[in-house]
């Protein structure tokens, strides 16, 4: 196993309790009071974790952070933080805004305090809701009246105004919002208590055992309650039971957190790891042994696990990075500074932790996960993607909103760049030839330009409008665009063999795998089938809406077109026999066939994708698999090793198995993803963002 030190590190007066990252290059930290109780250096950092600088700190004090969390814009960070007085204990709540420092609530006249007696009942908890209109928390307990009462609370963010939820005499140890805002999962020392969204109490499961952890699942669907009985129980908000989840040798649980796609559970217990399938209970693995840890948590990606302590030897500090999957360490890094807090960055490919040193000073370390093999960043938002589809020569091309074209090997961590040219406007489409020789552009100026390797561009053709569509067979490059007209011109030389007039402005085309037909697809709701040779019209089919995306099978037997009306027609390119027809109940957006010719993936913005068999079709249809997403679809692509990527507009890349529609890998984005390619060989993935940068993720083949 590989011992991986911090690609970057930094020290602070205080160890941190609570890191979270707030971008992909700033984190915010709590900490503790750091070793000295006379000159306590309580605090919240924002830090530039790349340049292992502050951006800005509280003033340091008595005020131990215990949570944390921040608001779904990255506006507010909530902090829960406890003093301790010598014969009192005390708790407070703030909400600061994320970029600054600056305190918003509560104001300096309003600031309370509330004094509590045994460490026991810490206030454990502060949540946001999704829609950042209210921030949930829990109190000590606390005595009044000779009586032991606890508070649930939230605070309204629209006009500061805090209202007690629940009172009860019974002890608050987590609280979760759900993903979807419409509840609130409370842990409890003798249950489980769920309360709706306007604190109106959905159910309340008293047990004999103390439930410890709560978290509810991304869909909403289930809550995770780990209990002190050695068990993971699954409810869901209207108090169903779900399966139970069994630790080897019941022992209490520490802490719960589901995988990104809910389809899964992390359990720490006091020997080590496990995780679980939410569908039936049942472990993916023997329990990882990292004993003495306390938390652990999902990739962004679904394909690790990060534990805050290393295998096997507690004596041992550290962290250790597990496949989420089979539960085998993949690396691990070994220190005497313990680890408290970590989580992943958005796009997995870092770990950002903070913990204690020796001393009891505080430090961050970043890890690099290596799920990213490379970046490179543009001088504008990346507009078009596209990636090679030979195996030998991964290459990869990209355009930005600053008119640069830019080419480079897929399969370096280098800057090597193979072609950078600057164009008279926006760069709207991308080929290559399939020996990667050459790379053919489509210009809002109207031109096709054609670069033979690294050299200036070897040929100029103008044509009579914005080009939109370029595709590259053989000898023959073709053009489409706003001028209504398909352009097919000769690869070696740029020369004009035939222009085809069509009826609406070419929004999609594509050529057939032996090159001698070519389908475009036009905003006149019509797809064509076009002789490569002589451009004349073989057959057609026509929709309700603008055609946006066509495609042939990889066999040549097919072609496939979606269209804005939320239709999809598969076309016998011989015959002009519509073999398939189907619908979504919105636009569809995207189409792609698998390499086997045997499925075809359509994606609409109804936020499905729909899986449909070609090996035997019929009228109408059955989708062999509707896969819904929670934001709209805008682009596909199978890889030739079988997955699917589909792109949302939420700035996710979920990579699925077309067998089974699961999901098998993620990468999330920090703006919206403008485009998506797999290498030729299938083992890297390619994406464009509108933050600048191009990324390639190993997805394995």
């Amino acid at each position: 196993m590989i011992d991986r030190a911090p690609a970057k590190q930094f020290g602070l007066p205080a160890p941190p309790w609570r890191v979270r990252w707030l971008d992909g290059a700033t984190a915010v930290v709590g900490t503790d009071i750091g070793p000295d109780p006379e000159h306590p250096q309580g605090q919240v950092h924002l830090l530039d974790v790349q340049k292992g600088t502050t951006l800005w700190a509280s003033e340091p004090g008595p005020w131990q952070v215990l949570d944390m969390a921040l608001s779904a814009d990255g506006v507010l960070v909530a902090v829960a933080e406890f003093a301790d007085r010598g014969d009192t204990l005390a708790t407070r709540t703030r909400v600061l805004r994320a970029r600054t420092g600056q305190q918003v609530w509560p104001r300096p006249a309003d600031e309370q305090e509330q004094t509590f007696y045994s460490k026991r009942y810490f206030p454990r908890s502060v949540a946001f809701t999704p829609d950042g209109r209210f921030l949930w928390s829990s109190g000590p307990v606390v005595i009044e009246g000779g009586e032991p009462v606890s508070r649930v609370w939230r605070l309204d963010l629209g006009s500061f105004r805090r209202e007690d939820v629940l009172e009860q005499d019974r002890d608050v140890l987590d609280l979760a919002v759900s993903p979807n805002g419409a509840f609130v999962a409370i842990a409890c020392g003798d249950g489980l208590l769920v309360v709706d969204a306007d604190g109106g109490e959905l159910f309340n499961q008293e047990q004999p055992y103390r439930v410890s952890a709560v978290v509810v699942d991304p869909g909403s669907t289930f809550i995770a309650a780990g209990c002190d009985d050695g068990a993971v129980r699954l409810v869901t908000a209207d108090n169903k039971p779900g399966p139970l989840i069994r630790t080897p040798q019941d022992q209490p649980v520490t802490a719960v957190a589901f995988s990104p796609d809910g389809t899964a559970v992390a359990v720490v217990v006091e020997d080590g790891v496990g995780v679980y399938q939410v569908a039936d209970g049942r472990a993916r693995f023997p329990l990882a042994h990292v004993p003495e840890s306390s938390t652990a948590v999902f990739s962004p990606d679904l394909r690790l696990l990060a534990v805050n302590q290393t295998m096997d030897d507690p004596s041992n500090a550290g962290l250790v990075v597990l496949d989420a999957r089979t539960g085998i360490p993949i690396w691990q890094h070994v220190t005497e500074d313990r680890v408290v807090d970590l989580v992943f960055s958005l796009d997995g490919g870092q770990v950002l932790a903070g913990g204690a040193t020796a001393g009891l000073t505080g430090y961050v370390h970043v890890y690099d996960t290596g799920s990213i093999r490379a970046t490179r960043t543009l001088g504008g938002a990346v507009t078009s993607v596209v990636a090679g589809t030979n195996p030998r020569e991964p290459l990869v091309g990209v355009a930005d909103t600053e008119r640069f074209l830019l080419t480079f090997p897929a399969d370096t961590k280098t800057d090597e760049v193979r072609l950078r040219r600057r164009h008279p406007g926006l760069v709207t489409a991308i080929a290559f030839s399939a020996d990667n020789q050459d790379t053919i552009t489509g210009c809002v100026d109207g031109g096709v330009r054609l670069f033979r390797g690294s050299a200036l561009e070897a040929w100029l053709v103008q044509c009579g409008g914005p080009i939109t569509e370029v595709a590259c067979a053989g000898e023959w490059v073709a053009a489409g665009g706003s001028d209504r007209k398909v352009h097919l011109l000769r690869r070696a030389t740029g020369e004009v063999l035939w222009e085809r007039q069509l009826q609406g402005a070419v929004t999609a085309l594509a050529f057939a795998p032996d090159a001698t037909r070519l389908a475009a697809g036009c905003a006149d709701h019509s797809t064509r089938i076009l002789d490569s040779a002589t451009g004349a019209e073989t057959h057609s089919v026509t929709q309700a809406g603008k055609v946006v995306a066509v495609a042939f099978t990889p066999d040549g037997t097919g072609v496939a077109s979606g269209n804005e009306d939320g239709t999809a027609v598969v076309l016998d390119p011989a015959t002009g026999e519509v073999r398939l027809r189907l619908g979504h109940t919105n636009a569809i957006t995207a189409v792609a066939v698998s390499p086997d010719s045997r499925l075809l993936a359509t994606g609409s913005t109804d936020k499905t994708v729909h899986l449909t068999s070609l090996a035997a079709p019929a009228i109408p249809p059955t989708p062999v698999t509707e896969v819904d997403f929670p934001a709209p679809v805008t682009a596909l692509a199978f890889s030739s090793a079988g997955p699917l990527a589909v792109v949302t507009e939420d700035a996710v890349v979920t990579v699925l198995d077309p067998a089974t529609a699961a999901p098998v890998f993620r990468l999330i984005h920090p703006d919206r993803v403008r485009g998506v390619a797999f290498t030729g060989d299938g083992a890297l993935l390619v994406t464009g963002c509108d933050d600048k940068v191009a990324r390639i993720v190993e997805v394995g083949r």
